[in-house]
This record gives C-alpha cells, structure tokens and sequence, in this order.
C-alpha cells in the first residue's frame, strides 16, 4: 500500500507542475522527447538490480560453500562417530564415583564389534574453551593470550582419527597421574617455535600462566570449533582424573550399524536416571550449517523475486520508451538509420540503468559477504566465481527483458512513426 501511494503520488505531483517552458521546447525538439522523465524510472531500475546483485551474490556464495562441505577436510572423522553427553551432576556424582562410572561405561562400550571410544572435555562443534597460553623459552607477560585447549584421553587421537605428525599422545600412566604433558596443533608449533621441533618445548598456560605443560606431540589442525576455518593454535591436555564429572564420551564404530540405541542402553543399566544424549558428528554439522542453508534458501528466493521484478521493471520501461519514442524512431529511419543501428541505440538506453546497478550491488555485495565470510565454508567472501556467474545472469536477463520490446521498435514503418501521435 505505501508503495503503490508514493509511486502513484510521484507522477501525479510531477503533473500538476509542468515546465511549459521546457515541454514546448520538447515538442519543437526533432530528436523527441528529453530524458529527465525517466530518470526516477532508471534509478528504481538501479536500485532493483543492485539488490537483486546483493542477494544472488550472497546465495551464490553460500550455495558454493554448501558445495564445499562434501569435499571439505575436517581434520577428523566424520562418518560413524558418537558424541555422548552425560550430566552426572543432576545426580550428585562425586569425583570418585564418576570416575568409576565412565570405566565402566568406556568397558562397555569398547566390548561391542568394531567399537572404540575416547573421554574429551569438548565435544568437536559444540563450542570453544580458551585459556591463557606462551612459550616458556620467551619472557612470559603479565597477561597470556587466550589459546584454544582440550582435555582429551590417549586414544581420543586414534577414535577421531586426528593424525600426529610429530611424537605420540597420551599414555595411561601419565592419564592416571595427571602429568604435565601437552599435545599441540600444527597451527600452534608453526607459531610458537617455527622451523624448530616443538617435541621437549614447555610453555606455560592458565589465566596466571600458573601450570606448565612439555609438548610430548604435534597434531594435524582441525576444524572442531567452527567447521568454516581450521581452529588455529589449540592445545591437548589429559582428561583430567580429578574432574570427571565435566567429561563427555566420543565413539566410532567400523560398522554402519546406528549405535545410538546401544550407547543410551548401557548408561541406563549403569544408572538408569542419568541424562544423556547422543549425536551424531553429522547431525552436528547439520546444525553448524543450517544458518548457511537457510541464509542460501532465503537468498535464493529473494533474489529470484528481486530478478523478478526488475526484470518485468526493464521490460516495462522499455515498452513505455518505445511507445514515446515511435516518432522519433521513424525520423531516424526514415534518415536512413539501419535497424542493426535502432537496436543498439535502444538497447544501450535500457542497459545503462542495469549496469550501473551491478556496479552498486557488487560493491555492496563485497562489502556483506566480508562481514559475514564466517558463514563460508572454504569460499572467499570475493569468490570471483560466484562474481562472475552472477553478473553474467543478470546481463543476460536483462538484456532479454530489452530485447523484446527493442526489437518491436525497429519493426516500426517510418510513415507510420511519423504520423504517430
């Protein structure tokens, strides 16, 4: 309603304040009509394309990434593994008691075929823990730079299937003992101790720098906190036997056999009132993606509207230009103006406003898809690409949506135009 008043008020305003002196010189004007009346028409026309080129380039690039997830490395298993979250704390767990239940439930669980299964404090995708962290052979400042961490068991490497490029992981002495041991990411030895062995480096880490750990391994980087970007710098700390209470359970199974089922049946034979709940690593990509499905979807749909739209915008100017410009049309043929000639001239005329529409949505576009590049999965927020695949739609859209009426105007009859009123 509000648009149908102010565009239905523009032209009316415009007619109750005619120029008497321009539209006389107008009429007497041989070459027709001047162009000042259209031009609130090509800049509607601009504003259309613009946002049609913002929200296609949006699609386009989340819909690439989307297309990306399949190929993308995660840097861990991601088919056929379980995440298990347990609250013992709802029924008054005690460290000791703990401890014994999730022994008993790791027993369990193993015993099944082709089953094995791992402690970690944080689940891959299902947030971040940070600490303060820095080399110990450097001067350790007042504040350390918070560092993504872990705590995980030996075999958590094994289960995830996080390859170690340097040393080993945990073993179950220095689990049960709690030692200060330390296994880092690539991303972490590259910055910390680049181009030297980080295996018997020790660096310091908590809100004071008060513990110490020596760096025993090297692990591949992941992606476990947002599947957009490798995590960076991430450190490993054992499980730690004293706090079992803030663990979780990872499980692969070899088989395709859902393991869902099993896992809750053995925690309810081991306490049928504990909470748990068991995911997929699938199911929490699923929910990590979902804002980039639904941003695509949304795009998608706006944006075929907003094409839509100026297409019909375009084609509707175009009629209307042609329909004032019979007359004019005629004395340039009847001058001798080949039709090839009245084509190009009309089709420059409508594609001017459309080009310069792109030009705004691209830069706009660029500017979006930077703030929110974290919705990308392995695309750049300036994919040329998606740039270029979108641009060259909306050219060709609306270049048919010219062509059509353009072409009408170069079947005109010259003595006809002339006589055009």
């Amino acid at each position: 309603m509000g648009a149908s008043l102010v565009f239905g008020l523009i032209p009316a305003l415009q007619a109750t304040t005619p120029n008497l002196s321009g539209a006389l010189k107008e009429e007497g004007s041989l070459l027709g009509q001047r162009l000042h009346k259209s031009r609130l028409r090509s800049h509607l026309i601009s504003l259309q394309i613009a946002i049609c080129t913002i929200l296609l380039i949006g699609a386009g690039l989340l819909v690439r990434g989307l297309m990306n997830l399949n190929s993308l490395d995660a840097g861990f298993q991601t088919k056929n593994v379980y995440l298990t979250s347990l609250d013992l704390r709802l029924q008054n767990y005690d460290d000791t008691r703990a401890a014994a239940f999730y022994r008993e439930l790791l027993t369990r669980i193993d015993a099944e075929p082709g089953v094995q299964s791992a402690l970690v404090s944080l689940l891959p995708l299902r947030g971040v823990r940070r600490t303060g962290a820095a080399p110990e052979d450097r001067p350790i400042p007042d504040r350390l730079p918070e560092t993504n961490f872990n705590n995980v068991s030996g075999n958590y490497f094994d289960v995830m299937g996080i390859r170690l490029s340097q040393g080993r992981t945990f073993t179950a002495a220095e689990m049960t003992r709690g030692d200060a041991v330390a296994v880092v990411s690539q991303a972490m030895a590259n910055a910390w101790w680049n181009g030297q062995s980080a295996l018997g480096k020790r660096f310091r880490y908590g809100i004071k720098g008060e513990h110490s750990a020596e760096v025993i391994g090297v692990a591949a980087d992941v992606r476990s906190i947002h599947i957009s970007a490798p995590d960076g710098p991430l450190f490993y700390l054992p499980a730690n036997p004293t706090e079992p209470l803030s663990l979780a359970v990872a499980t692969r199974t070899a088989a395709s056999t859902p393991l869902s089922a099993t896992i809750q049946r053995v925690v309810r034979e081991l306490d049928p009132d504990v909470l748990v709940s068991v995911r997929t690593i699938e199911e929490n990509l699923d929910r990590e993606t979902s804002p980039m499905r639904l941003g695509s979807a949304l795009a998608l749909l706006l944006g075929g509207l907003a094409l839509a739209l100026a297409s019909v915008g375009i084609y509707g100017v175009m009629a209307y230009a042609v329909s004032q410009r019979t007359r004019e049309i005629g004395i340039r043929m009847a001058l001798g103006a080949e039709r090839s000639s009245v084509l190009r001239w009309m089709l420059a005329q409508s594609m001017r406003p459309v080009f310069v529409g792109m030009a705004i949505g691209i830069v706009l576009a660029a500017a979006v898809s930077v703030a929110s590049s974290k919705l990308l999965l392995g695309v750049g927020p300036l994919d040329p690409l998606a740039y270029l695949a979108v641009s060259l739609f909306l050219a060709l859209v609306a270049l048919l949506a010219s062509y059509l009426p353009a072409r009408r105007a170069t079947r005109v009859d010259p003595m006809i135009a002339l006589r055009y009123e």
